[in-house]
């Protein structure tokens, strides 16, 4: 039996793909016998025999089937995990499904145009999922980097999708709109940024589908920038939800204060985001570094939130450490770490120049902050005496704790 809890541990351990790993299981000499596996291989044998007979099926059995297997990013992280353990639902997901039905998703992973349109009848057949182990084929088509064959399924959606006039409802295209959404955050999570430019471009130049897409979608895309570091992508997400609309020339609205973030999209950005993204949104005039949002400067915020790496790029676009925030209390960030006792915090400050003798008078000192600390009092002290720079910070918590009790 496959134990997919050990799978689960070693790619978080080891930062790899799950999906690859998955795949280098189905298509091994042993394949384990796991109802997602039979799922993904049954899927593939289908659409093989939709296919001219080649000289080496056995290899080209071997590319599909992990071909497919690069689907699985595109499903809900919590389902595929029920999926893989063999849960009630996953058992029951897997058994949901028709040979006919799952052909133009697995063909458009695959890159076979004249497959996939060959068991296309209406746009639902596109847009839908066949089945809870696959996404729909628009999606398999971002999810493959398959830009010819995602345009021409939106050449296709656009010749046949059915609005008002002829239906006399919006439903169908609001549906529509819905998938083709979560196609293009698909696109954004997965940094296939070929395929959302092409999907932007498709709801600009189609009104229908633009004026029926949900409303919070450009939020949701600038969350999934932020929260899976696509940063090439952001402004236009932003532009995007802002004016509903995608500008090819980005530049000229960078310098839009329009497009700049709002309050609660920088504490997003700071608290889950990464630094790419960061240094993306400074670089183009989006994020103002400096600027603070009611008493808390961006790199105080950082630091709360322990992400010192996008304090780092904070510091490394010309933030200054040492400042005192306006209509704050007058004390800067270092003086709040040490009073708070947060030596981690206290050592990438002074490391990175902190000059612990600001705020000077009437307020009580940095020193005088770190009372209740020994480890930020001991770091303060040595740089009073022997300055920021000649300090060795790698070996500060050794030769604190050689020193500890004297500080």
């Amino acid at each position: 039996m496959l134990d997919f809890a050990q799978i689960y541990k070693q790619d978080y351990l080891k930062n790899t793909a799950f999906y690859d790993i998955i795949s280098t299981k189905a298509v091994g000499p042993k394949a384990p016998d796991h109802p997602v596996l039979r799922f993904i291989t049954s899927a593939v044998d289908t659409v093989l025999k939709q296919k001219v007979q080649v000289k080496d099926i056995r290899k080209l059995r071997l590319q599909y089937i992990s071909d497919v297997c690069g689907l699985l990013p595109a499903l809900d992280k919590h389902k595929l995990w029920n999926y893989m353990l063999e849960t009630a639902e996953g058992k029951k997901a897997c058994r949901i499904w028709t040979a006919t039905d799952i052909i133009p998703a697995a063909a458009a992973m695959i890159g076979h145009t004249e497959l996939l349109f060959k068991h296309v009848h209406i746009p639902r057949d596109i847009l839908e999922p066949p089945c809870a182990i696959l996404p729909s084929a628009i999606t398999a088509a971002v999810v493959s980097g398959e830009c010819n064959i995602l345009s021409d399924i939106l050449k296709y959606l656009k010749r046949n999708l059915r609005g008002f006039q002829m239906t006399g409802s919006w439903d169908e295209m609001r549906v529509a709109a819905h998938r083709i959404g979560e196609a293009l955050r698909c696109s954004v999570r997965l940094h296939k940024n070929a395929a959302a430019i092409a999907i932007f471009e498709f709801i600009a130049h189609y009104d229908a589908i633009a004026n029926s897409m949900p409303a919070k979608l450009g939020e949701q895309l600038i969350n999934d920038c932020f929260e899976h570091g696509n940063g090439d992508m952001a402004y236009a997400c932003i532009v995007f939800d802002r004016n509903g609309i995608y500008c090819q020339d980005l530049h000229e609205l960078q310098n839009s204060k329009a497009y700049r973030l709002k309050p609660y999209e920088e504490r997003l950005l700071l608290r889950h985001g990464h630094k790419n993204v960061l240094q993306a949104l400074i670089k183009r005039g989006q994020f103002d570094p400096n600027a603070c949002q009611s008493s808390t400067s961006p790199l105080k915020f950082t630091l709360q939130k322990r992400r010192q790496d996008l304090a780092l790029v904070l510091l490394q676009n010309g933030v200054d450490i040492d400042a005192v925030p306006e209509g704050g209390d007058g004390k800067t960030v270092l003086w709040h770490a040490a009073n708070e006792g947060w030596a981690r915090d206290v050592k990438f400050l002074l490391e990175h120049g902190a000059d612990p003798r600001i705020p000077g008078k009437p307020h009580k000192s940095v020193a005088d902050a770190a009372f209740h600390s020994a480890a930020c009092r001991y770091m303060i002290g040595r740089v009073l005496k022997e300055g920021n720079s000649n300090i060795d910070w790698k070996m500060i918590w050794e030769d604190y704790e050689q020193t500890r009790g004297w500080c």
